[in-house]
């Protein structure tokens, strides 16, 4: 249904330009009503944050997993990892934050959780880079499969462009996420036509010829879900403590 985040990054920015564009329109609703929504949010229920930091808590981390593996791979492959590099980063993050986590202290005025777990990605594609150009230098025999090519560029060379390329590939992520919550609400028909004039940018006179509807419910079908789409947003943002 979605693009992969490891695909092309042209795509990417198109697709959430179009996507911010109408987030960021006529639509929205009053900043105050939503900081206020957002606060009550924070107060009344506990964040994924907090759930992780019990590490027996298996529901919570499997909808981590679920929600950020597919970014730690995107994100690395990026960087120019194999896909085996990029699974292997990934478990070795995921390893590190179970560690971590527990006595994490979430500090707003010193970052976001986005960063900190930048930085223990980055890291950990800085060890494949060096672990398999050791073992490119030292072994005679072949290397293991799916090992593939070594990383394109050693990832200190794109290292000034690496946080922003995260936080292009985080938003991304929480948009994919937030669309799907948002299509698994609501019939078909009603989706489609917000993909067809939304993502698609295709005329509300096409899409309503296509879909047989009329133009006025295309209309309201792009706004009704844009309305969804901001709720789950804020949703998936509160979860790592994002304002």
């Amino acid at each position: 249904m979605f693009i992969l985040l490891t695909g092309s990054n042209k795509v990417h920015v198109a697709l959430g330009r179009r996507i911010r564009r109408w987030l960021s329109g006529k639509w929205r609703k009053p900043i105050r009503e939503i900081r206020e929504k957002d606060r009550m949010g924070i107060t009344t229920s506990p964040t994924l944050l907090d759930q992780l930091r019990d590490t027996d808590d298996q529901a919570a981390w499997q909808r981590f997993f679920d929600l950020y593996s597919p970014l730690i791979i995107g994100f690395s492959r990026r960087r120019g990892c194999s896909l085996h590099q990029a699974h292997d980063v990934l478990q070795e993050s995921m390893v590190c934050l179970m560690k971590a986590l527990p006595v994490f202290q979430y500090d707003q005025a010193r970052g976001r959780f986005r960063a900190f777990l930048f930085r223990i990605v980055d890291a950990r594609i800085k060890d494949a880079y060096r672990r398999n150009r050791r073992y490119c230098l030292t072994a005679d025999e072949p290397r293991p499969a799916g090992w593939g090519d070594a990383p394109a560029a050693d990832p200190e060379q794109n290292a000034n462009t690496a946080p922003e390329l995260w936080d292009r590939m985080w938003d991304y992520n929480l948009l994919v996420n937030a669309l799907d919550k948002v299509r698994r609400r609501v019939n078909t028909r009603t989706f489609r036509s917000f993909e067809m004039y939304v993502l698609q940018e295709k005329s509300a006179a096409e899409v309503s010829a296509r879909l047989g509807i009329a133009q006025n419910t295309v209309h309201q079908h792009r706004n009704r879900i844009i309305r969804m789409l901001r709720g789950e947003l804020r949703k998936l943002k509160t979860q790592v403590g994002e304002p």
